[in-house]
This record gives C-alpha cells, sequence and structure tokens, in this order.
C-alpha cells in the first residue's frame, strides 16, 4: 500500500468515526428528549400535562423520522395541526377510471353479514377514531358487541363499570376522539376489551402479532356475539408483508389461519386525502373497490379522506359552538380544554378531555355534544388553571 492511499484510508477511518460519534450523540440528545417528554407528559399519580410535550418540541428540531412520528403524535393529543405531515408516505388515486362512491352506508350494508370488522388508524390522525365512532350505533343494531381496541391497557379493570376512560386506560386513549369513541361505546352497550400482547420486555414483532391474534381468538370464542376491532397499520392486514428481506404475518392474517374466519378489513391510512370528495369514501373501478397493487389482498377495502372532516362531528350529534375569549387568554402556549363535568370532578387532572385547542385566536369554533354538561379549563403554559368554568348552555361561549 503506498503512502498516499495509507493515508486516504486514514482520513476515511477518522472521517467514518466522527460521522459514528455524531450519529451517537445525536441519538443521545434524542432519546433524552424523548425521556423528558414521557416523563413530563404522565406523572406517577396518572395526571396529565397535555402542554408540556408540545412546549419541549416546539423548541427542537429532529432529522430522525422515530421522533418527529412521536413529536406529531403528541401534537396530536392537543389538535395541533395537521397530522398528515409526518414522513409517512401516502398513496394517490390516479386513475382515470376510478369513481368514488360515500362508504359509510357501503360498510354499514357489508358488516350486517360479517363476524369481525376490523379498521387500522394512523396514530396521530384523531379523524381516524371519529369516522369509527360514526359506526357504532348501527353496529350494535346489526349484533356488534364488543370493541377491541389494540391501545388499550389490560391493567385498568373498572373501564367497562365506569363506562369512561382515564389517563391510565391505555396509550392513545389520551387523545380526545379516542376517549369519545370508548364513550359513545360504552355509553351503547358494547364492551370494551384490550387485545395487545402482555409481554414483558415486549418480545419480536412476530411474537407480537400472535400474541394479539390469540387475544382476539380468546374473546371471539367465548363471546357470543360480533367484534369491531380498532388497530394500528398494517395489523390488520389479511395477508403477510415484505418487510426488507422478511416476510410478516400480521394479527388479522393469524386470525384468519386460527379460526377459519375471513374479517372484513378496511384500511384508513394508506391513501392521501382528495379533493375529489366530500365525505369519506371508497375507489370503485369496474364495479369493485379500487385497491392499489401493492395493497391487493391485504385489506378489502381503503378509504380515501376528503380534506376537511368537520361533518363527522354532525354525524355524531354535535354543536358547532362560538368560543369567544378575551385577548389576554390568546397565547398559543395556553390551552383550552372541554371536560366532561362529572369526569373531572372525580378524576381532575386524571380525567381526558372531550376537546381540546391551543389558543391561537380570540374566536374559535368548537364541535360539543349539546346534551353534555362540561367543565370549561384555560391553562398557561406551566399548567396552572386560569379560568375553570361550566358549560351548558351552547349558543355562544363568552370567557372575558
Amino acid at each position: 500500500m503506498t503512502q498516499k492511499n495509507s493515508i486516504g484510508n486514514r482520513k476515511l477511518i477518522i472521517l467514518m468515526s466522527l460521522i459514528l460519534t455524531i450519529q451517537i450523540e445525536t441519538f443521545s440528545q434524542n432519546t433524552d428528549i424523548l425521556d423528558k417528554v414521557y416523563n413530563s407528559f404522565k406523572a406517577e399519580d396518572g395526571s396529565l400535562n397535555y402542554l408540556q410535550p408540545y412546549l419541549i418540541f416546539d423548541k427542537k428540531n429532529s432529522r430522525i423520522d422515530m421522533v418527529n412520528q412521536i413529536k406529531y403524535q403528541y401534537y396530536s393529543f392537543i389538535h395541533k395541526g395537521d397530522f398528515d405531515i409526518l414522513l409517512l408516505s401516502k398513496k394517490r388515486v390516479l386513475d382515470s377510471l376510478v369513481i368514488f362512491e360515500t362508504a359509510k352506508m357501503k360498510i354499514t350494508d357489508i358488516s350486517r353479514s360479517k363476524k369481525i370488522l376490523m379498521f387500522n388508524e394512523q396514530h396521530n390522525r384523531p379523524y381516524h377514531r371519529l369516522y369509527v365512532s360514526t359506526f357504532l350505533s348501527d353496529l350494535k343494531k346489526q349484533g356488534y358487541g364488543i370493541l377491541a381496541l389494540e391501545a388499550l391497557k389490560w391493567e385498568d379493570n373498572e373501564l367497562n363499570s365506569r363506562k369512561f376512560p382515564i389517563s391510565t386506560s391505555g396509550t392513545y386513549t389520551v387523545e380526545p376522539y379516542f376517549a369519545n369513541l370508548i364513550r359513545i361505546a360504552l355509553e351503547l352497550g358494547f364492551e370494551v376489551l384490550p387485545y395487545e400482547d402482555q409481554s414483558s420486555p415486549p418480545g419480536t414483532i412476530e411474537s407480537r402479532e400472535m400474541a394479539q391474534a390469540n387475544n382476539l381468538a380468546k374473546i371471539i370464542n367465548s363471546e357470543n356475539t360480533k367484534i369491531l376491532v380498532l388497530a394500528g397499520f398494517s395489523h390488520i392486514s389479511e395477508v403477510p408483508v415484505s418487510s426488507h428481506h422478511d416476510e410478516i404475518s400480521y394479527m388479522a392474517t393469524r386470525l384468519k389461519e386460527q379460526l377459519g374466519i375471513d374479517p372484513f378489513t378496511i384500511d384508513q391510512t394508506e391513501m392521501s386525502s382528495d379533493a375529489r370528495v366530500d365525505k369519506v369514501s371508497i375507489p370503485y373501478k369496474s364495479n369493485e373497490p379500487y385497491i392499489l397493487h401493492e395493497f391487493k389482498n391485504r385489506y378489502d377495502l381503503t378509504l380515501v379522506y376528503p380534506n376537511n372532516v368537520d361533518y363527522l362531528h354532525l354525524e355524531l350529534g354535535k354543536a358547532l359552538v362560538n368560543v369567544k375569549l378575551d385577548e389576554k387568554m390568546v397565547n398559543k402556549n395556553h390551552l383550552i380544554q372541554f371536560y366532561v363535568k362529572t369526569e373531572y370532578e372525580n378524576f381532575n387532572d386524571r380525567a381526558i378531555p372531550y376537546e381540546q385547542f391551543l389558543i391561537e385566536s380570540k374566536e374559535m369554533k368548537i364541535y360539543l355534544n349539546p346534551q353534555r354538561t362540561y367543565q370549561l379549563v384555560i391553562r398557561d403554559c406551566n399548567y396552572k388553571v386560569l379560568v375553570l368554568r361550566t358549560i351548558d348552555q351552547f349558543k355562544e361561549i363568552i370567557i372575558d
């Protein structure tokens, strides 16, 4: 080896070592951020601070996908921003022969003859839970009696008798629309059950999928009722999915093999929203549901969302309420929350808000169910309560 090559190799080694050091330091810094976020969000007694993760992330930028996914997850809890901005790739329907039909009635007709109905969700998109909520009343009439949730923890043994979730009931269930999905289901008479893998420490992807399938099989075999399942992303894939050099058999694939029952699977995560539709829709081509080639056989349907989904609130019987605030309340680091009054009285900061937003304007419009009485709470950046007021009329809410 020449002296010149030797010097060049040493420089390359030094450069690679420097890059590795920077990557390790960056990973360490981001791990510290995630630890800080997690510890600031939920106290040991279960009290929640929805603002702190936002305030921490708002000051930090990361190039690590995992960190950004977690960032937008916490943002979604306070309904902050566009939840589709993640680095997850979304597909568009480009085929000019495809037509769109509103999904609600189609799915409701199909569900009559099914034993197992599965939706997936993107965990940082609360509107997926909002949409699933609109089906609960019809599904209950069709004989569905169980709502099985991946996000639910096994430890909350009082959920079904209490009739609403609290901070320790699950993971993503602390997001207001997820909590309301559970409230509605319990009020309609559903039994709401967990099925997540209980292994500690967590095992492999394959062992997790097997455990989820086993847990769901036990529920289905022991209960004489139909079941609605809400899972994340590819867990409802009905065929093995290629991942790097392996194939993963997800929960739905394994459950189908175990029970010999074909679940009806509805994907909400793969397609981007589309200005051509004004309601959640199913793409069709030649009278058959249109599914992109890469997702063929994974799901029975893939849904396309409109750019605006406010109509879903109205389908759930909510009213659009005008809220007017004094100028001094307007601060992007202040939070306005609407708790169900009895839940807040009994559980305080362990309760999950019915709705909440950052205060970025002195006027806002919020969808609330007029059949409920709320505890309005306004908090500053330190989570100190600035305003506490009972809300039981919904023509207009004025806070001065």
